[in-house]
């Protein structure tokens, strides 16, 4: 259950329930409360008090940037060689000290800027989470009189800070999304789901942060998703279909998923994925077979679609929709397994012929239709690959005399050499 579908479910709860019951439900989640939370529960309860932020702090925290900035204050390092089992096996490591107390610093200049979310200085919280996000770090080695500059991540896998970086991210886009309004807001929010930090969240992980809920979350959603529509990139492809789920579920994922179809073909696989998660076989072969039959034939996504189709229409024993999809996938995504499957048809010796020969034809290099964004990746086979193909389909006498070239040892070769031995020792067997 989403945020949106909670929230509404509560409310209706709520609607329906006395002052009395209220009261009496405030007073058993009190009672069930565990004493490390008593404390936090009896905040929640106290009206809110205004609170006026403390200008200096501010000041103080942005000075403290300066001199970062300005390298007046850094870290010091020392590195040395750290070598492995053999001689060859090294690595330049470096160890870090603190003499001026950045990481703690650090903290709390965080501290203080969630504390300013919370006195609801959105514009400032947001200005201030975003440039203490975005600081690079000197760290000076005076013995080699070597400069480096290390990031927020950095001073994490170092330890020289010790932050929780998700809660971070979750801060500054709820301060952004107070603090904003509009095409800046929805501009702003996307920029930072680029970010390292903010990878793996969700949008409506950030309503459930800050001091007081966030207005017009339905009007956001839609500028959200007509945004991404015209956006390209494999990450657009995943927060739309977030956003389609949220917003009207699976129903909305396909009726955008066909909207969409030239740039996020991506978009076709996941609702599909989620109509099998929902035990909706039916609608997920439907919406399947309408994918493949307008996607581009070599477009790799379409044979992940393929693939899912014919899950849903094994389930339900649709034997001709079943070698539709095999042979679709192989034509997509031109896999080692994706051809091996096609043995299991029943008329699979002129299938898997055809495949072999198409196969062989295929570019061997990587290619997208535009912009490296991968659900716009385009079918490709190596050299290696197509010979491993040519052996399952048979060809035999073709693969020895190819081995037969290669006039390297077989220990020192990393040619094809190497994986065809094995395979005709397989053979024998």
């Amino acid at each position: 259950m989403n945020y949106n579908e909670f929230l509404k479910a509560v409310d209706e709860k709520l609607s329906i329930m006395t002052e009395t019951e209220k009261n009496q439900w405030i007073h058993n989640m009190a009672r069930t409360t565990k004493d490390h939370k008593r404390t936090a529960f009896l905040k929640s309860l106290q009206k809110e008090q205004a609170c006026c932020p403390d200008n200096s702090i501010k000041k103080e925290i942005e000075d403290w940037c300066r001199k970062i900035e300005e390298q007046e204050i850094y870290f010091e390092c020392s590195g040395y060689e750290e070598y492995g089992e053999s001689y060859w096996d090294s690595d330049y490591s470096y160890e870090y000290s603190d003499a001026f107390g950045i990481g703690k610093e650090l903290s709390r200049a965080f501290q203080v800027t969630e504390d300013l979310m919370f006195q609801k200085e959105y514009k400032q919280a947001s200005e201030l989470f975003e440039k203490l996000c975005n600081m690079t770090f000197t760290a000076i080695d005076n013995d080699a009189g070597e400069r480096q500059e290390l990031e927020l991540k950095e001073l994490l896998d170092e330890k020289l800070v010790s932050l929780d970086l998700k809660k971070i991210a979750l801060n500054l886009m709820y301060a952004k999304y107070q603090a904003a309004e509009g095409g800046e807001r929805v501009v702003e929010l996307y920029r930072y789901f680029s970010w390292d930090m903010c990878k793996g969240i969700k949008v409506e992980d950030f309503f459930i942060v800050g001091p007081e809920e966030l207005k017009e979350i339905d009007v956001f959603m839609e500028e959200w998703i007509s945004f991404l529509k015209n956006t390209e990139g494999d990450m657009v492809g995943d927060l739309l279909s977030d956003a389609c789920i949220y917003q009207g579920g699976v129903g909305r994922l396909c009726e955008t998923a066909r909207e969409v179809s030239v740039k996020h073909p991506v978009l076709y696989e996941y609702a599909c994925q989620q109509l099998l998660n929902e035990k909706k076989e039916i609608e997920c072969e439907k919406l399947g077979l309408e994918s493949i039959r307008i996607l581009p034939q070599k477009l790799v996504i379409r044979g992940k679609i393929a693939d899912l189709t014919a899950k849903a229409a094994r389930q339900m024993g649709h034997e001709n929709v079943i070698k539709e999809c095999y042979e679709v996938a192989f034509h997509a995504e031109s896999t080692l397994n994706h051809y091996l499957r096609l043995f299991e048809l029943p008329d699979y010796k002129e299938i898997t012929d055809r495949a072999a020969i198409y196969a062989n034809a295929l570019p061997e290099n990587s290619t997208w239709e535009r912009n490296n964004n991968r659900q716009l990746l385009v079918n490709y086979l190596s050299k290696e690959h197509k010979k491993v193909i040519r052996f399952f389909n048979g060809e035999f006498d073709y693969i020895f005399e190819d081995c037969k070239k290669d006039k390297t040892e077989l220990g020192w070769s990393s040619q094809f050499k190497g994986i065809a031995i094995p395979l005709f020792i397989l053979l024998l067997n």
